[in-house]
């Protein structure tokens, strides 16, 4: 690789990379990590997915349905093909109004598929912003007496956001 091609305009994450000089040598060539500034956009775009998609079902426009299945990175059809439902099914449970008439059993496998329990398919859990505690997986620490644990309902009656922060 020639070390004007090696050239990455990132600061946060320099590294060292042996490449080919002008003068046909090789030698050490500074340079940004192409890796770390593609996973912090990354992050960036997960982040503003996730927010999106949270103020849809806040809204009412969307399920917990749709939001584990983003989450997960699957398609419509795949979740289909894990609950044992039609593709048509799973697109009209994405609507509060459709899930508000799923089967029990149904909703317990969406559960099972997205490894929640079922309560979570019907609240959003806002924790604390230290990333201890993550909106979307089950945690097994105990809670301590220091926290405050509140729900607030939505123009999504089928959700209602859990919020558990210090008093």
């Amino acid at each position: 690789m020639k070390e004007k091609d090696a050239f990455v305009d990132f600061k946060d994450h320099q590294v060292v990379l042996y490449t080919e000089k002008e003068d046909d040598s090789y030698g050490p060539t500074q340079t940004g990590a192409t890796s770390s500034k593609d996973i912090n956009d990354m992050r960036f775009k997960w982040k503003n997915m996730e927010d999106a998609i949270i103020k849809k079902i806040e809204s009412g426009e969307m399920s917990m349905i749709y939001y584990y299945m983003m989450l997960q990175e699957l398609t419509p059809s795949e979740l289909a093909s894990r609950v044992g439902i039609s593709k048509t099914k799973v697109e009209k449970h994405f609507q509060p109004k459709h899930f508000d008439h799923a089967k029990l059993s149904t909703i317990r496998k969406y559960a099972e598929v997205f490894n929640v329990p079922v309560a979570n398919l019907f609240q959003l859990i806002h924790t604390k912003d230290d990333n201890l505690w993550k909106k979307h997986y089950m945690d097994n620490e105990e809670v301590s007496d220091d926290h405050l644990i509140t729900q607030k309902k939505m123009n999504n009656p089928l959700v209602v956001i859990t919020k558990i922060e210090k008093k």
